[in-house]
């Protein structure tokens, strides 16, 4: 499994993207990954912030979205939106928070 980044504009085209190392063959595996974004951009605070757990099957081919959430304009919910708000307020400082999966067929979920 492995962590996608996506980062998209208010009108939802691609600004960028990331993702995580594959972990395998982990029940509970743990992505110690930092991703730096610059706060500064006029952009920024009219973006999203998608983060997809994608597990592959087999030879890589096969992908399946196992769920996400959303940081930005746009936030999954209210652990988001309190987050994405300390983001804002302290834009020079690391962020580390525990997120709940939304599961991968919720229709406000964006992948």
């Amino acid at each position: 499994t492995y962590i996608k980044v996506t980062q998209k504009d208010h009108h939802g085209r691609l600004m960028d993207k990331n993702r995580t190392g594959l972990q395998k063959c982990k029940r509970d595996p743990e992505y110690n990954t930092t991703f730096a974004y610059d706060a500064s951009s006029k952009h920024f605070l009219d973006c999203t912030f998608h983060f997809t757990v994608v597990k592959v099957k087999g030879m890589g081919k096969n992908k399946e979205l196992l769920g996400g959430f959303s940081l930005g304009k746009q936030c999954s919910g209210d652990n988001e939106r309190e987050h994405w708000s300390e983001t804002i307020r302290l834009p020079n400082q690391a962020m580390v928070r525990w997120h709940a999966l939304a599961p991968r067929d919720e229709p406000d979920m964006q992948y």
